[in-house]
């Protein structure tokens, strides 16, 4: 796949109840990580955007000034009203979908899952058995199956994919770090060298 045929969509629209502050406001070393992993994102994309359920929590922070963002249509229904809303703006074939909890970015991650000589509707990494399904590539065809889940009100990314063509790409190479709590912020800052 070409890395041209996608927009980059990081979701940055989740309550955040565990980590008891934004996470999409994160900071390390004085920098949003956001804001550094969006402009990471803009050396191998064609557009970056932050996929947001309010955009006005940006937008007195001159981190974000230069970057897209858009306003989830489907507020409430978790990363798939994200990547639905997504599929339904962009105008590339494909979104590159990532959470905004990931602070370590791996371009080898991204251009080994699109170097896979695969296009389908639905290309994701498999790490010991388990899908990543906040690291990938939607094709703008799932949007029907996806519409239809929220229409019912069922909000599981996966629930649909056996209507999909799916791909998965097996890995033990790359680590997907989420951090979503004031435990594994201090985890993972210790892992990086920061305490």
């Amino acid at each position: 796949m070409d890395l041209g045929e996608a927009t980059a969509v990081v979701l940055c629209g989740g309550k955040s109840h565990r980590m008891g502050f934004n996470k999409a406001l994160l900071q390390m070393d004085g920098q949003f990580v956001l804001a550094k992993t969006a402009q990471l994102l803009k050396k191998i994309f064609p557009e970056v955007v932050l996929m947001t359920d309010r955009a006005e929590r940006f937008f007195e922070k001159p981190a974000f000034n230069e970057l897209t963002i858009w306003e989830d249509d489907y507020p409430g229904c978790g990363p798939l009203g994200g990547i639905t809303s997504a599929l339904e703006k962009i105008t590339t074939p494909y979104a590159f979908v990532m959470a905004c909890d990931m602070p370590e970015l791996s371009f080898a991650a991204v251009n080994e899952l699109a170097q896979t000589g695969q296009t389908p509707q639905v290309l994701l990494y498999q790490r010991k058995g388990r899908l990543e399904p906040l690291f990938g590539f939607y094709h703008r065809s799932c949007l029907p199956v996806f519409k239809g889940q929220l229409e019912q009100g069922d909000g599981r990314i996966r629930e649909q994919f056996a209507q999909l063509q799916v791909t998965t790409v097996p890995t033990d190479k790359f680590t997907f770090t989420n951090v979503n709590t004031p435990e594994e912020l201090i985890h993972w800052k210790k892992m990086e060298g920061m305490l």
